[in-house]
């Protein structure tokens, strides 16, 4: 075996990827996924020069579906910690919105890298609320 198999592991991996347009939204599903659902999407807008890249309010949805307390220390530390790492913002949300956390790049080449720390920091955050899951289950 050589690196030749790199081709096809690329082309496989590129037709897993998904896009669909809805307003002035983008939405991109990724091959990406975590344990509390299936692939990640990402949803990206044009505002006041910048690209935003976020997750739609997925995350909040996913994980509130799961019953996973909000409010629980060490989820807010974990999320708080991801959202470093990533370097993922987070918007306060309005009466009968949920939050988001996103990204805001300058130029149209920097989309690619926001839109994996992103993917990356739903993974990560998801992922660590499955496990508190996981542990209350055991617990119960």
């Amino acid at each position: 075996m050589d690196c030749k198999i790199l081709q096809t592991i690329q082309a496989d991996f590129d037709s897993l990827w998904d896009c669909e347009v809805k307003g002035k939204t983008v939405i991109i599903t990724t091959p990406f996924s975590h344990a509390l659902s299936s692939l990640i999407k990402i949803y990206l807008t044009e505002r006041d020069g910048h690209f935003v890249i976020s997750d739609g309010g997925d995350l909040y949805r996913v994980v509130a579906s799961q019953d996973i307390n909000w409010g629980r220390v060490a989820l807010q530390k974990a999320i708080g910690q991801f959202m470093n790492q990533f370097e993922i913002q987070f918007s306060t949300p309005k009466k009968n919105e949920v939050p988001m956390y996103y990204m805001k790049v300058p130029e149209m080449e920097e989309i690619s890298s926001a839109l994996f720390n992103v993917s990356h920091f739903i993974m990560a955050a998801a992922d660590f609320a499955a496990s508190l899951l996981i542990q209350v289950e055991e617990n119960a």
